[in-house]
């Protein structure tokens, strides 16, 4: 009971500020959550959190460049909610460049499933509404569900037709997205996250549990894996980013392959978290409480 009361208190906010947000333009909606981030989450706890991952994957800079980048990621986080009444809208407002259309044009070309992977970096919700609008088979979305229903029941709103369907991490999303794949559909997927079944590979140096679906489904239904990314500019203003889609390793040797290929998937989304470190959602636990020993750090390195 206790639960549900929280819940629904949450989402009383969270529908609030929505609709609030929904009835401003756009840049003015933006700047506003922008403030809130600052003002609001920066101060709370869970910037520890933030902090600590940062430490981990940025040794070398200061205590104050580590704040920085804490501080822009909440600035950047409470944009991305205020954003969200405005997502059918931002392309009509041209608030979107597109770089490496060309090669979302080459792999649509081929006939084959695509998987879109991309990680919880820029507006990563925008990807969804631009991709859609330029392939043929509309795209199923896959993403942790959060915990309040109301608060999913919003997520899902904003999202609106912009899928083909809302696809829950689970044993039943599983399903559905191999069904989606093997009709030669395409899908889009969230690499960045913990997954406690997954395989802990190397990322920015330290062993981190690793979701192995994209390489499963890529080489089992010869499934075309396409890199995506947005990268916002100033304000509600964004780049979004294909790049070449990335060349399975396939020897025969299943476990070693599926191994091999995340491997280089968390080098990708490392190598763009590198590139702008603030637009990243470092509120995540990607890597264990505790350290690794130096054995097993050696040995997946």
């Amino acid at each position: 009971m206790k639960k549900k009361i929280r819940y629904i208190i949450e989402a009383g906010f969270l529908y609030f500020f929505y609709y609030l947000f929904k009835a401003m333009p756009l840049q003015t909606a933006s700047n506003l959550g922008a403030w809130f981030g600052r003002n609001v989450g920066y101060k709370m706890g869970a910037t520890r959190k933030a902090l600590r991952n940062i430490s981990i994957a940025f040794p070398e800079k200061s205590d104050d460049e580590k704040d920085r980048i804490a501080f822009d990621m909440w600035q950047n986080l409470g944009r991305i909610f205020a954003e969200y009444p405005h997502l059918k809208t931002l392309e009509k407002n041209k608030c979107i460049t597109i770089k490496g259309l060309e090669n979302l044009e080459a792999v649509e070309a081929l006939n084959k499933p695509i998987i879109f992977m991309t990680a919880h970096f820029g507006n990563w919700e925008i990807l969804p509404f631009v991709i859609n609008q330029r392939i043929e088979t509309p795209l199923a979305l896959v993403y942790r569900a959060p915990n309040n229903p109301w608060a999913d029941n919003l997520i899902q709103k904003a999202r609106g037709k912009a899928t083909k369907a809302q696809l829950n991490k689970g044993s039943k999303g599983a399903k559905e997205i191999v069904k989606i794949i093997r009709q030669g559909d395409h899908v889009g997927m969230l690499v960045d996250q913990k997954m406690n079944e997954g395989l802990p590979l190397p990322f920015f140096g330290r062993l981190a549990m690793t979701v192995t679906s994209v390489a499963q489904l890529a080489l089992k239904y010869d499934a075309v894996v396409l890199p995506a990314y947005c990268v916002r500019k100033e304000g509600a203003n964004f780049d979004v980013i294909f790049e070449k889609p990335m060349d399975m390793i396939s020897t025969g040797e299943t476990h070693k392959d599926i191994e091999a290929n995340m491997r280089r998937v968390n080098e990708k989304i490392e190598e763009w978290i590198r590139k702008h470190p603030s637009q990243w959602l470092w509120l995540h636990r990607r890597w264990p409480k505790q350290a690794d020993t130096l054995k097993d750090e050696a040995d997946a390195l």
